[in-house]
């Protein structure tokens, strides 16, 4: 496809810009420019290739200046323009364009204050599609001028990142620079999948996908723009929309902006966003959020002092699972710093760009991505902080899944503090697929050499890689040289490997957890809002699990036995009662519904010179979410330290979850059997409490409850003690 249609005549040059061309619009005819207006209102009469409606009774041509600023008027461009010396459009103009092809070619481009530079749309699969495309020298976008094709992309349930249309109340959200939040009507229903990312991270020049559901959001559009020099103070906004009205659907994915130019520049005012769109919740059904689109902005030269924003942040629910952020692209690292104040949210995409040394780093206004399933190390010389208190939303994430022999690694000189914010290692952004995790989680490694506080509601999220030959009983690893304290409302969150079970091992040296905080490993279940969480393996995964038979609905075992269901074989024990590594085990599940077996508990593994327990250690499995479903098996919990304490408020749990009966109540399932909890220390002085109970039947028939799991206290023997035998 040329890039300028058959009306054009300009002169142009390519550039190769980082493998792009870049397109600029260099010299225009000689003569002097004539001065075209604008001069009538009126839906019937607002085509731009319409001689009555400019000055002159005629049509800007070549090296026309033009001029757009008929209060709140609409010029509908459909096919490509002249050469233009210039074009203002001010004064709440807005100019339409429409169809893929249709460009802006001009000299000078000025958006003014209030004006807007919009697209047809939505649009189907079926119908040709529209974008906004322009071609300057010079672009500029003044503070509150916009460029908006906001639900301008694919309507509801079209698209490529639609993999799965909702029916009635059912409405994932859809995919684009990254998944979109998986959903799930009730109880006996099947799972629905949100959307794959699609689409190019460097060029991205699709559209955002429409949410699934009757009331699903559209996709954000498509903006182009090529500039020699492009100045943005206002905004440029690819967003994809939200649920319309009160049924369960999905959110539209955000959409595409594409800005080239020889330099860039622009203020804080300045803001590119493809967001994705919101899913509604309601009591039996959910709509999941639409994923972030993509963003790339590629240049030569950067104006000093450019604080222009961006965000490809996910559209929020209460689904199952969160929506994906999309993408940023940058051919260099000038939009990132210690502070990272222009950055909204993204996962941040710059060629080469594995690895960063800073001497502090501070993120308090974005969720923001480094890596993309390739692995990604960050050094940290001095401090880090995620967050600014107990309202932020601030978050910073390495890596995605990938291949096992992936790292993702953060290096902390001195303090790491997550003051309401949250860090995230290996993992794949909180997004799974059917029943949960699916992919590789890379290996994760974090060493801080001085204290880590987690504060106001801030959290660590740690996801394992796969065990192998040289780390043979861990997946992830977390060194704090220092103290570590965990304030009210704040936890550390272990997933364990998805594929064989490995899991994080945590060496501390002073841990302190206070009430209503702690680490938490806990597989869940909610069934008035149907909202899962998995750490453990998940139905009919791992060891303990049960027979793969339909209808078995038997329970998991792990430290205990699982129990017996509708038909099959209950799940075996397994695992050490001493030193508990392993994760509990997903129930049986019916075969035509993934998300009805109990997910096992996670692990918890801690070595630590002292530990303070007034808060949880908890690892429990979840209960059945579907007929048939077996419980899941309580996971595990080790400890070894010096000094273990705590209040009556502390509570270890590593519990079975229950069953839940078929279509009639003979058609029983068994409870998940209790996890393994074993705490071997030197002094004590722990008053709290320790449960591996086990998850109970459901109905009658051959069900039957789990069985409880194991606890050992252990006495670890006083330094220099010297044991002899005979």
């Amino acid at each position: 496809m040329g890039l300028f249609m058959k009306h054009t005549h300009v002169h142009v040059i390519r550039l190769g810009l980082l493998g792009l061309a870049l397109v600029v619009v260099l010299s225009l005819p000689s003569a002097k420019a004539t001065t075209v207006t604008w001069v009538t209102l009126g839906a019937s009469t607002n085509d731009w290739f319409n001689t009555n409606n400019w000055s002159g009774q005629a049509l800007p041509a070549n090296g026309d200046e033009v001029i757009i600023n008929y209060t709140n008027v609409g010029v509908l461009l459909t096919n490509s323009t002249p050469a233009l010396s210039s074009l203002l459009i001010s004064n709440k103009a807005t100019l339409i364009f429409s169809n893929w092809d249709t460009a802006l070619n001009a000299t000078n481009v000025t958006v003014a204050t209030g004006a807007v530079v919009t697209c047809a749309g939505p649009f189907t699969n079926t119908v040709m599609s529209n974008r906004v495309w322009i071609v300057a020298t010079n672009f500029i976008l003044n503070a509150y001028g916009q460029i908006n094709v906001k639900e301008r992309g694919y309507l509801k349930s079209t698209g490529p990142g639609v993999t799965r249309a909702g029916t009635g109340s059912l409405g994932p959200g859809a995919g684009h620079g990254g998944f979109g939040a998986n959903i799930s009507h009730g109880p006996t229903a099947t799972w629905q999948l949100g959307g794959y990312p699609y689409g190019s991270t460097n060029a991205p020049d699709a559209p955002g996908s429409g949410g699934s559901g009757i009331q699903g959001g559209a996709g954000g559009g498509v903006i182009r723009i090529a500039a020699g020099t492009a100045t943005i103070d206002g905004t440029i906004t690819a967003d994809g929309g939200s649920y319309t009205g009160t049924d369960y659907a999905g959110g539209g994915s955000g959409g595409s902006i594409f800005l080239t130019a020889v330099t860039f520049g622009g203020s804080t005012t300045g803001l590119l966003t493809a967001a994705g769109g919101n899913g509604y919740f309601g009591s039996s059904g959910r709509g999941g959020g639409g994923a972030g689109g993509r963003i790339a902005v590629i240049y030569t030269n950067i104006t000093a002092g450019t604080g222009v924003r961006f965000s490809a942040a996910a559209g929020t629910s209460t689904a199952m699972f969160k929506a994906e952020i999309g993408t940023l692209y940058f051919p260099d690292t000038n939009f990132i710093s210690e502070t990272m104040p222009q950055i909204l949210n993204g996962r941040i995409i710059i060629p080469d760009f594995t690895s960063w040394s800073v001497t502090n780093l501070t993120l308090t206004n974005g969720e923001v991505a480094l890596g993309d399933g390739e692995g990604f190390s960050l050094s940290v010389v001095s401090n880090l902080v995620i967050g600014s208190g107990s309202t932020s939303t601030s978050s910073l994430t390495l890596g995605r899944i990938g291949s096992g022999a992936v790292t993702n690694s953060v290096t902390v000189g001195r303090n790491a503090t997550l003051n309401g914010g949250k860090l995230g290692l290996g993992g794949p952004t909180w997004v799974y697929a059917v029943g949960g995790p699916t992919g590789q989680f890379a290996l994760s490694v974090l060493n801080v050499g001085g204290e880590m506080i987690l504060t106001n509601n801030g959290c660590l999220w740690m996801y394992s890689g796969e065990t192998n030959a040289t780390r043979p009983d861990y997946g992830a690893l977390v060194t704090i040289t220092g103290d570590v304290s965990l304030s009210s409302g704040s936890w550390i969150y272990c997933h364990s490997n998805p594929t064989n079970g490995g899991s994080t091992l945590f060496r501390l040296d002073d841990l302190l957890i206070v009430t209503n905080a702690g680490f938490n490993a806990e597989s869940t279940y909610t069934a008035s809002t149907k909202a899962f969480a998995i750490r453990g393996y998940k139905g009919w995964q791992g060891p303990g699990a049960p027979a793969p038979i339909a209808n078995s609905a038997c329970g998991a075992g792990y430290g205990g036995e699982g129990g017996g269901g509708y038909l099959g074989s209950v799940g075996p024990t397994y695992g050490f009662s001493n030193a508990p590594i392993d994760p509990g085990s997903g129930g049986a599940r019916y075969t035509a519904d993934y998300s009805s077996g109990g997910a096992g508990g996670g692990a918890i593994r801690i070595e630590a010179v002292n530990v303070t327990l007034n808060g949880a250690l908890a690892a429990d499995a979840s209960d059945a979410s579907g007929t048939y479903g077996g419980g899941g098996s309580g996971g595990s919990i080790y400890v070894r330290c010096r000094m273990f304490s705590g209040g009556a408020n502390a509570s270890l749990s590593a519990t079975g979850g229950d069953g839940l009966q078929g279509a009639v109540p003979t058609q029983g399932a068994g409870g998940g059997g209790g996890g393994r909890i074993a705490v071997w220390s030197i002094y004590w002085g722990f008053s709290g409490t320790a449960s591996v109970t086990n998850g109970l039947l459901a109905g009658t028939g051959n069900s039957t409850n789990g069985v409880p799991g194991t606890i050992v206290w252990g006495q670890l023997p006083v330094p220099g003690t010297i044991f002899t035998g005979h």
